[in-house]
């Protein structure tokens, strides 16, 4: 669940074994990974590879770390005009961020789009849920946004629960929270980039050198919608996001 303290430790372990090569998820365990060797090759999966300098360019990463980079500002733009075509008049948009993990400082920086103000509310595990619906309460965010695909299944569930005693619309950043009940997601594949990886891994095992490697960004998004969760809370979808969703929960 985030747990950024023990990554020091774990790397020491992978050391000692003389593994071949590093696979990390998200910039934390990339950084910690690079802190640790600049000898073994590192593929990673992460938001925004150059923004948070793990890489010199996507084309010439340089250095002995390569994989995976989403186009996370991009997203969250896109995942906020969904959420004014699912719910007119959203302005005010309460968005669940673990910072720490490493979101783009573009995330904050950049203009809000379509007139929409994000509000971030921090959300380090199930510790913080109730604390997050007060302060959406509090901020009178008229929608939510989830950013982090977290990997605890059970975690997953208790997030989608939590958001549902809001009442409020809410855009997850895949699938499988639309499948556990949330009402709508865009976002990539976690099966296609954890492919993506094995790719690069099998490219490092037979001799290719990660700074020679170009890192990869997503060219398919998924939309999903759950129409039980849309009738409970009242929305109507919209006809031109029924057409373009790729997966649709009865």
């Amino acid at each position: 669940r985030g747990d950024l303290s023990s990554l020091p430790g774990l790397l020491a372990e992978l050391l000692a074994l003389k593994v071949d090569v590093i696979v990390t998820i998200t910039a934390p365990a990339t950084i910690a990974a690079q802190r640790a060797t600049d000898r073994i090759p590192i593929v990673f999966s992460v938001g925004d590879a150059v923004g948070r300098g793990l890489v010199a360019t996507l084309a010439q990463p340089g250095g002995n770390a390569t994989g995976a980079s989403g186009q996370f500002v991009e997203l969250q733009a896109k995942r906020i005009e969904l959420l004014q075509q699912l719910a007119p008049g959203t302005a005010r948009v309460a968005a669940l961020m673990y910072t720490v993990l490493g979101f783009p400082p573009a995330m904050f920086q950049a203009p809000r789009p379509h007139g929409v103000e994000i509000f971030i509310v921090e959300l380090t595990g199930a510790q913080d849920l109730d604390r997050a619906l007060s302060t959406i309460s509090n901020l009178r965010a008229d929608a939510v946004l989830l950013s982090q695909i977290w990997s605890d299944s059970r975690f997953r569930v208790e997030i989608v629960d939590a958001v549902a005693r809001t009442r409020l619309p809410a855009i997850f950043p895949t699938r499988e929270y639309v499948e556990l009940g949330g009402l709508f997601s865009y976002g990539t594949d976690i099966g296609l980039t954890l492919a993506q990886t094995a790719v690069f891994v099998d490219k490092i095992l037979r001799g290719a050198k990660p700074a020679n490697l170009p890192i990869e960004q997503p060219t398919a998004f998924d939309l999903a919608i759950n129409l039980k969760t849309a009738r409970t809370l009242g929305i109507s979808v919209p006809r031109e996001i029924l057409l373009r969703a790729d997966w649709i929960v009865e």
